[in-house]
């Protein structure tokens, strides 16, 4: 991207200088954008912007808390040529840069303050693009987990993040046990189990529990859901501890 200055009061100059590799006269084009005059941007609404000319920037102010977290989703017609989206914190840092067709991009907010949010066109574009975002600020319910219990909620969207902990004294195993047979929710949630090592089981569909059984070390542990969509989307599982399962006498019936 190009770059952002924080600029104190007082007279400046821009230079425009055509380098040792160019020759004979060549044309530019360019203007200084003030963040400052930048419209105001309310989170978790969707914002639709069009860049005239494809290759602009445009922006956007908004504050932002230290230790939160932001996710933006984003659609832009500009196909190949989309553009890419910058977070700049209140003293002219950048947070992040990513492209401007994506969706779940997190942002970790290091300080309180006002920030911008720039999407910028790439310079070998004309046209005109169209862009579709969402920036919404990350929500993360914490709950205990009992084993063995079924547990149900609903995520609202990609800002959604459940998390349910649990501590193990000694060895042992567990197994992530799927209960709702929605496709629809299957389909867009997904979960993660994380322990004093770090992480145990990485990003999976929660319908995928064929395999999910953990050996694992005494400690404390974290299972994490999320929503892949913007579309709200309902869990139901349990986590089975293989101590409390009912002990059976091989050759006798069970029932």
């Amino acid at each position: 991207g190009f770059p952002v200055f924080s600029l104190p009061a007082g007279d400046y100059a821009i230079t425009v200088d055509a380098g040792d590799y160019l020759r004979g006269n060549d044309a530019y084009a360019f203007r200084l954008l003030d963040a400052a005059a930048f419209s105001p941007l309310t989170l978790n609404q969707q914002v639709s912007a069009n860049r005239s000319p494809a290759n602009s920037t445009i922006g956007y102010r908004l504050a932002a808390t230290a230790g939160t977290t932001l996710i933006l989703n984003s659609t832009d017609n500009g196909y190949y040529y989309a553009g890419s989206w910058r977070l700049i914190d209140p003293n002219g840092r950048n947070v992040a840069a990513v492209p401007s067709d994506g969706n779940g991009i997190t942002y970790a907010i290091p300080v309180s303050g006002t920030y911008t949010l720039l999407n910028e066109g790439p310079y070998n574009t004309s046209g005109t693009a169209n862009v579709t975002f969402t920036l919404a600020q990350q929500t993360r319910a914490v709950s205990e987990l009992t084993f063995n219990n079924p547990l149900s909620a609903t995520l609202a969207g990609r800002q959604s993040l459940a998390d349910y902990t649990f501590t193990l004294d000694t060895s042992g195993t567990v197994v992530f046990d799927n209960l709702d047979p929605v496709t629809a929710n299957t389909n867009n949630l997904q979960w993660q189990l994380a322990g004093p090592l770090g992480i145990v089981s990485g990003w999976r569909n929660v319908g995928s529990d064929d395999d999910a059984i953990y050996n694992l070390t005494a400690g404390r542990y974290t299972v994490t859901l999320r929503n892949t969509q913007d579309t709200a989307a309902t869990y139901k599982f349990r986590l089975l501890d293989r101590n409390a399962a009912t002990a059976i006498t091989p050759g006798a019936e069970v029932h």
